[in-house]
């Protein structure tokens, strides 16, 4: 018997075959307009294995089944004293047609739970099939043959309708590594709105915003913005001397700076005498400058720790000196012998 439609290729029963064999559809059924016979092929051997560890284990194992195909799970009874080699061993001559192999890991340990190896199956009875599209997929070998447009020599052209695979990446919102170690294959990552995370290098020379010392300025140059930060009272915001800290402003925008005082300011009465004398013992702080006022009646000398009416800068009998000195600057001063000057000083910040 034959079933067919002009122009269309359909399952050909074959009348002449041994139907008598009808375990083994191959022998008497063919396809297509040159009734090629369909063959099978037995696929899908797989053996029983267990990988890990039970109760009364401290490292994995790996047992397998020596024989693939052997259908249904294999279970090794524990009896909280045969170790895993004794239980295989006791299995194996129980079960020469279906013996099993301790492929890696400690066989002296001794389990208290029962080891269960899954996996194992027959083989399946599948058709040979011969695809006319056929595909090749990289290097992987498949009894299907697929030939489709989604793989491309290396520099070769695009072309017009070009077909290919549909490539997805894993969303993964932490900036960590998805595998375990250098040279692991890994899949793209991307946000969770589907960014894909890259790393990127800004050479900031070709965007024009650096330019050589001494160089021209020239119309049109472009440059980066450079914000401050509003700081109403300037006080700290690092941690420590030589860290990198932003620029401060007040409260509209104007640049602080060591040259005017816009914070306190603080004024100190001393008496000075022939031995040198620190003027301001604890300064203001965020000291900008100071004035010393002189209200006695002779002349004092003002300089560092060590001056003297030598070398120290004379400041006449009520007389005033301004200086620009910060709060790390101690500032001293000396009258003549026998002498004991009221001196005056007012600082700002």
């Amino acid at each position: 018997m034959a079933i067919s439609s002009i122009g269309k290729d359909k399952l050909v029963f074959d009348v002449t075959a041994d139907l008598s064999d009808n375990d083994n559809i191959g022998a008497f059924v063919r396809a297509g307009t040159d009734g090629q016979q369909i063959s099978w092929t037995n696929i899908g051997l797989i053996a029983a294995q267990f990988t890990g560890q039970v109760a009364g284990m401290t490292t994995n194992v790996t047992i397998d089944a020596d024989t693939a195909g052997v259908a249904g799970n294999i279970t090794l009874t524990a009896d909280s004293v045969t170790d895993i080699d004794g239980l295989i061993s006791a299995w194996n001559l129980a079960n020469p047609s279906n013996t099993i192999t301790l492929t890696t890991g400690d066989g002296s340990q001794v389990p208290t739970a029962d080891i269960t190896l899954a996996g194992g199956a027959d083989g399946k009875d599948g058709l040979d099939v011969n695809v006319i599209n056929d595909i090749t997929v990289g290097s992987i070998t498949s009894d299907v043959n697929i030939v489709s447009n989604f793989e491309y020599d290396e520099d070769t052209a695009h072309g017009d309708g070009d077909t290919g695979a549909f490539v997805l990446a894993v969303r993964h919102d932490a900036d960590t590594s998805l595998v375990s170690a250098d040279g692991d294959y890994a899949p793209l990552q991307v946000d969770s709105i589907g960014r894909l995370k890259t790393v990127t290098d800004i050479d900031s020379i070709t965007l024009d915003i650096q330019y050589a010392e001494d160089s021209a300025h020239i119309d049109g140059d472009i440059g980066a913005f450079m914000l401050s930060v509003r700081d109403d009272v300037p006080t700290s915001s690092t941690s420590a001397d030589g860290d990198y800290q932003s620029f401060k402003t007040d409260a509209v925008g104007r640049l602080w700076n060591n040259f005017s005082s816009n914070i306190g300011l603080l004024n100190t009465a001393t008496s000075v005498t022939d031995s040198a004398t620190i003027l301001v013992a604890t300064p203001l702080a965020n000291r900008v400058s100071l004035m010393v006022q002189n209200l006695s009646n002779s002349a004092i000398y003002v300089g560092g720790s060590g001056v003297t009416t030598s070398t120290g800068v004379r400041v006449a009998a009520g007389a005033e000196l301004s200086l620009d000195l910060g709060d790390n600057v101690d500032f001293y001063a000396i009258a003549n012998t026998g002498k004991t000057c009221d001196i005056r000083v007012l600082e700002f910040a």
